[in-house]
């Protein structure tokens, strides 16, 4: 009877360590192999210039306009032009300034009058920024508002946080 609790004493604790060892074993096994170059695969190489690619030289483009007058800042025939030039990879159009004056009615003015017209000229035109309407104002306007988070803006961000 000694003779086996020595035994199962001793094999509990020697399985646990034969099985770490194992796992170490077993992972060290599993490592990739270091990767073989060209020339030690002896391959001679064909190819001894490098290309790279052509740098992006387009630039990005930023119209502010503000609450007190939008509809002079950003003629729409001048984002025609910079959206016509390939140079040009985005157009930005940023709020400034507070418009916590804005009702509903104002709210849906600068979206279907002056904003929408502007984005719809191209792809490239999107919006930027911050609207900082009078709390509640923005959420009147459902479909309005949505269109204002779809085109880029936020409405209300300091508020928020």
């Amino acid at each position: 009877m000694k003779v086996h609790k020595k035994v199962f004493y001793n094999l509990r604790h020697i399985i646990p360590i034969m099985g770490i060892a194992g796992m170490t074993a077993f992972a060290a096994s599993c490592e990739k192999p270091e990767a073989v170059t060209r020339s030690e695969q002896n391959i001679p190489n064909t190819n001894s210039r490098t290309v790279t690619p052509p740098e992006d030289t387009r630039h990005d483009m930023e119209f502010t306009f503000s609450s007190k007058s939008p509809l002079n800042v950003i003629p729409l025939d001048t984002l025609r032009y910079y959206a016509a030039d390939s140079t040009v990879r985005t157009i930005y159009l940023v709020p400034t300034g507070s418009w916590n004056t804005c009702k509903l009615g104002n709210i849906s003015y600068l979206c279907h009058e002056f904003l929408k017209p502007r984005i719809d000229i191209s792809k490239k035109i999107t919006g930027r920024g911050d609207f900082d309407f009078q709390l509640g104002e923005a959420s009147k306007g459902l479909n309005d508002s949505i269109w204002f988070i779809k085109n880029g803006w936020t409405i209300n961000k300091d508020v928020q946080r």
